[in-house]
C-alpha cells in the first residue's frame, strides 16, 4: 500500500520465486507505478504493471495464455466493474469497497493525480448494494 514498504514487497517476491518458482509473479500498485523503473530493476517480478490495472492484467493474462478475456472494464465507468467474489471468503469482518477513484482536489504534495486523471465516483446504490452481497456467507 505504502511506496516505501518497497522492501517487503521484493522479499515477498523473493520467498514466492523460492516456492513456487514456474510460477509468474505480477506486481503493480501505487510503488509500481510511481517508481516504475525502479520496480522493473528491482523487485525480481515477472511483470510490472504501471497505473490502473483492470485492462493490463486482463492483457497480460491474454498474453500469457492466448485467451480473450469475456469480459474487458471500461475504466471510465467504475459501475462497469464486477462485484468482488465476496461469498468466497469464509468468514466476513470487513470488506474493502471502491466508493470512488481520485479526489476532487489538486493539491501540491499529493500523488492522486498521478493515480487518476480525474475524480470519479461509483453510484452509490451499487456501492450498498456491493456491500450487501459480502452478508451472504456471515459464517
Amino acid at each position: 500500500m505504502m511506496t516505501y514498504w518497497y522492501p517487503g514487497v521484493f522479499e515477498a517476491i523473493k520467498i514466492i520465486k523460492e516456492a513456487l518458482p514456474s510460477v509468474p509473479i505480477v506486481l503493480g500498485g501505487k510503488y509500481a507505478t510511481l517508481c516504475y523503473d525502479h520496480a522493473i530493476k528491482y523487485s525480481g517480478a515477472d511483470f510490472v504493471i504501471s497505473g490502473a490495472g483492470e485492462k493490463q492484467v486482463l492483457q497480460l493474462l491474454q498474453d500469457l495464455f492466448g485467451e480473450e478475456p469475456f469480459f474487458m472494464p471500461d475504466s471510465e465507468d467504475l459501475d462497469s466493474l464486477p462485484y468482488p467474489a465476496f461469498d468466497l471468503i469464509r468468514k466476513i469482518d470487513q470488506l474493502p469497497i471502491t466508493t470512488s477513484r481520485g479526489c476532487p482536489y489538486s493539491c501540491s504534495y499529493c500523488a492522486s493525480h498521478i493515480f487518476n486523471d480525474r475524480f470519479r465516483r461509483r453510484n452509490p446504490i451499487k456501492v450498498v448494494d456491493e456491500s450487501n452481497t459480502g452478508k451472504k456467507n456471515p459464517v
